[in-house]
């Protein structure tokens, strides 16, 4: 008797969502049936990449980003072709490549590359549930995933890309990253505090201050340190040379080591970690698979038995 095709639902359906769903239908060499639950319409965006103002800007350059694992320069190309208009102008690729793209237009990279994905296997079926998923119970067999506004499913992979969490509601007054205040509560606000000093902090206090907010801003952090800058240009990054050792704790080590020395020279220490991006990516590879075992913990977007809850 042929067996029934396997279910893989994927509770998410922003960037880590779309990517897992992308990777799944790369992966799998089989028929299957996928299932997106995303309670919003942006499927693809998510939080990260769903940012309601344009000036919001991605900090990673243009030619290091990509949702295609085997394409490294895969949004570059995607990018470069919205704007070329069969000129194929080298410079425009060339420019383009160390620019700060909007977050809005690589969530709608993303969308677009997950629907081309799914299209280009007819044998996936592709089911899209907007609601938010409550809760998701299994043990030894189905997973039953459970929602806010309809009747439970049973899958038989679970792959959780919630990022951010499950939604919360709350008495405090504290807004999620990117909710929407009203612009006259914030222009009559005296003063704001912002929970978290990295690139969201920012572009929430720009948005803010366009939409007239001129009060008193306090950042809380837990480590006190504010966005770096990036490389200048003309900066050369600093090779480095992985370790040959088997150890994870030795990788780790040298690349802080590296880092360190970079910034007591003048390079950010981004550059190095950019620099990491095709440098000896084959026994970096080799080094995880053979230490995977060793490892505390499995990956976490991988609901094992008996998960009572999606709550982070």
């Amino acid at each position: 008797m042929r067996k029934a095709p396997l279910t893989v639902g994927v509770v998410g359906g922003g960037f880590t969502g779309a990517a897992a769903a992308i990777a799944c239908v790369a992966q799998f060499d089989r028929p299957f049936h996928l299932v997106v639950v995303e309670p919003s319409v942006s499927l693809g965006r998510g939080v990260a990449y769903g940012a309601y103002h344009p000036l919001h800007l991605l900090n990673v350059r243009t030619r290091d980003l990509s949702v295609r694992a085997n394409q490294p320069g895969d949004f570059l190309n995607w990018a470069f072709r919205q704007l070329d208009q069969g000129e194929n102008h080298a410079g425009l690729h060339e420019g383009l490549a160390h620019t700060f793209l909007p977050r809005q237009l690589f969530g709608e990279y993303v969308r677009e590359r997950f629907f081309a994905a799914v299209e280009a296997r007819p044998d996936v079926e592709l089911r899209i549930i907007n609601a938010v998923a409550t809760g998701c119970i299994g043990a030894d067999g189905p997973f039953t995933l459970h929602f806010d506004r309809r009747e439970p499913l049973q899958v038989d992979i679970v792959l959780l890309a919630t990022a951010y969490g499950v939604p919360v509601s709350t008495s405090t007054g504290a807004l999620a990253p990117f909710d929407q205040l009203v612009p006259d509560r914030l222009a009559n606000a005296k003063s704001i505090a912002l929970i978290g000093s990295g690139l969201t902090m920012v572009d929430v206090l720009l948005s803010a201050r366009r939409d007239g907010f001129q009060g008193k801003a306090t950042v809380i952090s837990r480590r006190g340190q504010l966005p770096r800058p990036h490389a200048a240009k003309g900066v050369v990054p600093q090779e480095i040379g992985l370790p040959r050792s088997k150890r994870v704790s030795g990788l780790t080590s040298a690349i802080a080591i590296a880092c360190a020395a970079a910034e007591a020279h003048g390079t950010p220490w981004q550059a190095i970690i950019n620099g990491l991006r095709f440098l000896d990516a084959r026994h970096l590879a080799g080094l995880v698979r053979r230490r995977a075992s060793s490892l505390p913990a499995p990956c976490p977007a991988l609901v094992g038995p008996a998960s009572p809850s999606l709550a982070p």
